[in-house]
C-alpha cells in the first residue's frame, strides 16, 4: 500500500510505500527536500466498483516524510509524482546535526522576506509640510508689508511738539530759474531786496525777497497759528515710505516749482510797471513760496483739525515737517493732501499726531513764579530826610498838643 502526499512548495502529487514515513526525500518535480509524513491512525479505504479489492492510499498527516529505498510496493526506490514523472532518489535521513549550524526562528507559515533597500530615500512627511507653512507664511507677511507700504495703508501714531520760535532758515528759488538774462534781472531782485513782497493771512505771512543769488522766502506764523513740529521719520513704515517713493514725491513740486519761478518773475515786472494790479501775486503763495519751503513728502501732506485742513509750510533735511495751526491744540490728523477733484495723491496714510509742549520753553500753563522786585528809593537830600524824620501830625493832633494859655484878667483898680 502507498502513500500520497501534496509537495508543500510546488503543490506536486508524491507517492511512497507506507513503510518509508520518518526519512527525508527531494521532490521529483521541484527537487525540495522533504521528511515523508506518517500515515493516518485510521483504516484506509477501501474503493467500490471495478476498483473493488484494491486498497485505497493512505491518508497522510500534514507533514510530509522520507521513502525508503527498499520498498517493494514503489519501484526504483523514488518518489512518484502524478504529475512529472520522478527525477530524485531518496537520500538516507543524517544521523547526527552539523555542529556549525546556527538556529533561525521564524514564524510558523510565514516566509521572512527581506525588502531590498534603494538608493532613493523618500521625503520626511513633517519637513515636506514645515516648508510648505513657512513659505505660506512668507507670502502672507509680504502680502502685508506691500498692504501697508506700497499701497498706502500707513496709519498708527505720532509725536507733535510745540515751538515758540524755530528760527527756521529760508527757502531760495536760483536765479537760473527765473528765466531772465542778469541785465533785467538784477533791478528786480535789488526790488525785492529792499522790499519784499507780502502774501499775509490769518494763517501764515510769507515774504518773497530778493538777493544775488535768487529768490529769498520766509514764513512766519499768522495771527491766529502757532508752530507744529512733526518728525516723520521716527515712525518706521512712514520713513521708509518717504525713502522709497522720495523720486515720485518730489517730481510734482519741482515742475510746478519750475513753472512758477519764471511766471512770477514776469507777473511782478508787470505790477511793478503798474501794468497789472498786486493781486495777480497772491496765488504764488501755494505755487512758489510753499512749493520752495517744502519737499517730497510735504508736499503731499496736510494736517487736518476739526474739518479744516492745514498745509505742510516747511520740512526738513531730517524728515521734521512743520505746520501752522490754532493754538493750544493736543492732537491734530496727519493725512495725504487731496487733488482739486478730491482724490488721493500718491501718500494715502493717515496719523494722529498727539501734541506735547517743547520741554526748552516753559509751558505757559505753568508760568514760573518770580517774587515781586523793591522799588528803588529816590535819592532826597538832607533837608528832605531831617523832614521826613519828624512825625506827622493831623490838625486836631496839633491843636490838642500845643498847651493852652491863661488869660490874665485886668485887676481892676
Amino acid at each position: 500500500m502507498a502513500i500520497e502526499f501534496r509537495c508543500p512548495y510546488c503543490t506536486a502529487t508524491i507517492r511512497v510505500a507506507d513503510s518509508a514515513p520518518g526519512r527525508v526525500g527531494k521532490c521529483p518535480k521541484c527537487n525540495t527536500k522533504m521528511i515523508v509524513p506518517q500515515p493516518s491512525a485510521a483504516l484506509p479505504p477501501t474503493l467500490s466498483g471495478d476498483f473493488a479489492g484494491i486498497p485505497a492510499p493512505s491518508v497522510p498527516d500534514d507533514e510530509p516524510v522520507l521513502l525508503e529505498e527498499n520498498d517493494a510496493d514503489v519501484p526504483d526506490v523514488q518518489f512518484a509524482s502524478v504529475d512529472d514523472p520522478p527525477t530524485a532518489p531518496f537520500e538516507a535521513a543524517p544521523t547526527a546535526l552539523p555542529t556549525n549550524l546556527v538556529p533561525v526562528i521564524a514564524p510558523l507559515g510565514r516566509r521572512v522576506v527581506k525588502k531590498r533597500k534603494t538608493g532613493r530615500k523618500r521625503p520626511q512627511v513633517m519637513w515636506l509640510v514645515a516648508s510648505l507653512l513657512g513659505f505660506g507664511l512668507s507670502i502672507g507677511a509680504g502680502y502685508v508689508v506691500w498692504q501697508q507700504v506700497l499701497g498706502g495703508r500707513l496709519d498708527g501714531e505720532l509725536i507733535g511738539t510745540t515751538l515758540e520760535d524755530p528760527h527756521l532758515p529760508p527757502a531760495t528759488v536760483p536765479r537760473a530759474a527765473l528765466g531772465l538774462i542778469s541785465s533785467a534781472l538784477d533791478p528786480l531782485l535789488s526790488d525785492l531786496e529792499a522790499q519784499p513782497v507780502p502774501l499775509v493771512s490769518e494763517l501764515m505771512d510769507i515774504r518773497i525777497g530778493g538777493s544775488k543769488e535768487g529768490l529769498v522766502i520766509t514764513i512766519e506764523p499768522g495771527t491766529h497759528t502757532r508752530w507744529y513740529r512733526v518728525d516723520a521719520k521716527s515712525h518706521p513704515g512712514l520713513a521708509k515710505f518717504a525713502a522709497e517713493h522720495e523720486k515720485a514725491l518730489n517730481a510734482p513740486r519741482v515742475k510746478q516749482l519750475d513753472q512758477a519761478a519764471p511766471a512770477f518773475i514776469r507777473d511782478y515786472q508787470k505790477v511793478r510797471k503798474k501794468e497789472a494790479d498786486a493781486s495777480e501775486i497772491t496765488p504764488y503763495r501755494d505755487t512758489l513760496a510753499l512749493n520752495a519751503l517744502v519737499h517730497g513728502l510735504g508736499a503731499h501732506t496736510a494736517a487736518v483739525v476739526g474739518r479744516t485742513v492745514y498745509p505742510c509750510v516747511y520740512e526738513q533735511a531730517d524728515g521734521s515737517l512743520y505746520f501752522l495751526l490754532p493754538a493750544k491744540l493736543k492732537s491734530f490728523t496727519l493725512q495725504g493732501k487731496l487733488h482739486p477733484d478730491g482724490s488721493r495723491g500718491l501718500f494715502t496714510g493717515e496719523f494722529r499726531v498727539v501734541v506735547k509742549p517743547d520741554r526748552s520753553v516753559p509751558s505757559e500753563s505753568s508760568p514760573v513764579e518770580s517774587k515781586p522786585a523793591k522799588p528803588a528809593e529816590p535819592v532826597m537830600d538832607e533837608e528832605s530826610k531831617a523832614m521826613e524824620s519828624e512825625p506827622e501830625t493831623s490838625d486836631e493832633m496839633s491843636n490838642d498838643s500845643k498847651p493852652r494859655k491863661k488869660k490874665k484878667r485886668a485887676k481892676s483898680s
